[in-house]
C-alpha cells in the first residue's frame, strides 16, 4: 500500500510511503526501486518518472539521475532536473537554467533565467537581463547548440493547456511553429 502514486512513465511509477520518501513500482505493483528519494527542497513534487532510461530524483536537496536499477548515473548536484527529451535534460544550477547530456555534461551551460524542455529540436528561453518580459515578451527559441533562432519578443507560458505556448505542444511541426510574439506592443499569433 502506497500513500501516493503517480502515472507510469518508462515502465515504472513513482510512489511515496508514509514518511514521504519516494521509490518506484513496476506495472504489477512490485517495489523495484526502494523508498530512498525525497521531495525537492521546497517540498513541491517534481518527479517525472523515467524518460530515455533515466529518472530525475532528489537526494539531500539536490537532483540527479538514476537508472532502472536505482543507481545514480548522474550524481545529485543540481537544484532542479527535468526529464530527458531528445537526448538532453533541463537542469538548474545556481538559479540558472541549462541543459545536460546523459553523461551529465553541459551541452548548453546554465545561462538562462528560465527555459523549457526541448520539443522538436527547440526550446524556449529567457535571458536573465531581460526586464518587463511579461508585457513585452522576452523569450526566444533556441536550437540544441544554444543559438537563438528567433528574436527575444516571444511570449511563453509554461503549462495551463489553454495557450499555444505551452511546453507539451510548442515546437516545430515540419518547417513551421505557431508562437505568440509581441509586435508594436500587441500580442500576435504568427508562424515562424
Amino acid at each position: 500500500e502506497y500513500f501516493m502514486a503517480y502515472d507510469f512513465s518508462g515502465g515504472y511509477a513513482v510512489v511515496a510511503n508514509e514518511n514521504d520518501k519516494h521509490g518506484f513500482i513496476d506495472k504489477t505493483g512490485k517495489l523495484v526501486i526502494p523508498f530512498l528519494f525525497d521531495h525537492n527542497s521546497e517540498g513541491t513534487y517534481l518527479y517525472q518518472g523515467f524518460s530515455e532510461g533515466l529518472a530525475a530524483v532528489c537526494k539531500d536537496g539536490k537532483f540527479g539521475y538514476i537508472d532502472e536499477k536505482g543507481s545514480f548515473i548522474i550524481e545529485p548536484v543540481f537544484d532542479y532536473a527535468g526529464r530527458f527529451c531528445e537526448g538532453v535534460a533541463l537542469v538548474v544550477s545556481d538559479g540558472l537554467y541549462g541543459y545536460i547530456n546523459k553523461k551529465g555534461e553541459y551541452v548548453i551551460t546554465p545561462q538562462f533565467a528560465y527555459a523549457s524542455s526541448f520539443n522538436n529540436g527547440y526550446a524556449f528561453v529567457r535571458k536573465p537581463d531581460f526586464e518587463d518580459y511579461e508585457e513585452k515578451g522576452g523569450y526566444a527559441l533556441i536550437d540544441k547548440s544554444g543559438a537563438l533562432i528567433t528574436g527575444e519578443n516571444l511570449v511563453y507560458e509554461d503549462g495551463g493547456g489553454y495557450t499555444f505556448i505551452s511546453e507539451w505542444n510548442t515546437g516545430f511541426i515540419n518547417e513551421l511553429a505557431r508562437v505568440v510574439m509581441v509586435i508594436d506592443e500587441k500580442w500576435q499569433f504568427v508562424y515562424i
